[in-house]
């Protein structure tokens, strides 16, 4: 640990002329060590990267050494890999003494045994080694080409999904119902490895979840169809992803509109005024609001007809929207030049740093229209234009339109309550 903080911190020192001091590598939060590591280029940060790996290597066998020295379970290595419990661990294993016949250690019958092929070590095995896969292709993802691709979000569960049942299937093929179970919990497994470094919070994985799970089960049997004790596919499938991502086409997200009405009891001069500001919302009621997504709290204005500034504070902050249309009291109509995260993650941490929080959906304009009916009532019909960069489209797409026109209805209620109680 020593030789590797003085290596890194002086080789950041030297390329950024930052100084990275030494409790930063005893923090678990991977996310919060990438994030202090943005001052160096791509390519630096890509050896940084592979120069990690070759530690984590070392520390992970080493552990696996000292573990067989002891007498202990090989399966016990795994500890290596949590956060905050490995360093106890380690601690531990240095301290046990060395068991009696040391010499039996390296004897040939008992590396023979290979755990790592019984039922349950080929299930833990894959598992990890799985979750490895993801967090390092998740890091190069995300960090270095800057992606949340179809590579990422669909190709990712899918390998994780076959690594994982290859290796489970080497020296015997187990049932097909083992075989898809085991791809449902590695994949589980991985998900709650990126929360425990901060990659991502308790809601994008569950969002992401019902997808991954299907995929995961199939690349599993595909695994238990296709391999029948045999894992030479498994070095293409880990070679294929970056590669994927790499090649995988850089398309314009598609600019999509969402639509909500309420029918109001006054005429559209009533509702007018309570559309351009309206007051303080009541406590939330939905239960994903209460998960985190942000929500809309009041509105306020600065100014009026074209070229003021309106004010939309949600629970993450404020959508600043200069008025592009004033038609009073038809139609009001403005553009998005700021907005805050869409959602304050549910974490272990108080900060993870996931970039789609603050980059992947932007609101791009928004538009009021109050239509009178024949009755002498009022239709408002609230619209948001925005675009989505996660891929694929159509499944991130409708998680952000459910949501967007959440919010919606939210604001157009508190406007018909506001205005009727007039």
């Amino acid at each position: 640990m020593v030789l590797k903080y003085s290596i890194d911190a002086g080789a950041i020192y030297a390329l950024s002329g930052a100084f990275l001091p030494p409790w930063f590598y005893l923090l678990p939060i991977a996310s919060l060590k990438l994030e202090g590591l943005q001052q160096i280029n791509e390519l630096w940060l890509g050896v940084y990267v592979l120069w990690t790996l070759l530690f984590m290597w070392i520390g992970a066998s080493m552990t696996y050494r000292r573990l067989q020295d002891a007498g202990k379970s090989p399966m016990l290595t795994i500890l290596f890999f949590v956060p905050f419990i490995n360093y106890f661990a380690l601690l531990f294993f240095a301290l046990i003494p060395p068991r009696e016949g040391l010499e039996d250690v390296i004897m040939p019958k008992e590396i023979d045994q290979r755990w790592w092929l019984s039922f349950w070590g080929s299930a833990v095995a894959g598992t990890l080694i799985g979750a490895f896969v993801v967090v390092l292709f998740s890091v190069f993802s995300v960090f270095v080409i800057g992606e949340y691709g179809l590579a990422l979000f669909a190709g990712l569960p899918f390998v994780n999904g076959f690594i994982v049942c290859s290796l489970f299937n080497t020296k015997e093929t187990r049932t097909l119902f083992q075989t898809v179970v085991l791809s449902q919990a590695s994949v589980a497994f991985s998900g709650l490895t990126l929360i425990l470094l901060a990659f991502e919070g308790v809601l994008c994985v569950a969002m992401l979840a019902p997808f991954a799970l299907v995929l995961a089960g199939i690349g599993g049997f595909l695994a238990w169809y296709l391999t029948r004790g045999s894992t030479l596919a498994v070095p293409l499938a880990i070679v294929l992803i970056p590669l994927l991502a790499i090649a995988e086409p850089k398309l314009e997200a598609p600019l999509q509109e969402v639509q909500s009405s309420v029918v109001i009891d006054a005429s559209p001069q009533q509702v007018w005024s309570q559309v351009v500001a309206f007051s303080e919302l009541p406590r939330i009621a939905r239960w994903f609001f209460k998960l985190g997504i942000a929500y809309p709290i009041r509105a306020r204005l600065e100014g009026e007809g074209i070229g003021a500034i309106r004010y939309c504070e949600f629970s993450t902050g404020a959508f600043i929207e200069p008025i592009t249309r004033w038609d009073e009291p038809n139609r009001l109509s403005f553009d998005v030049i700021a907005q805050p995260p869409t959602m304050e993650e549910w974490s272990f941490y108080k900060h993870i740093h996931a970039p789609h929080i603050t980059e992947s959906l932007k609101s791009r304009r928004g538009e009021f229209r109050l239509i009178e009916l024949e009755d002498g009532r009022t239709r408002l019909e609230g619209s948001t234009w925005y675009t989505q960069d996660l891929k694929p489209y159509w499944y991130w797409y409708r998680w952000s339109d459910f949501l967007i026109h959440a919010i919606h209805t939210r604001v157009l209620e508190h406007i018909k309550s506001e205005t009727e109680a007039l």
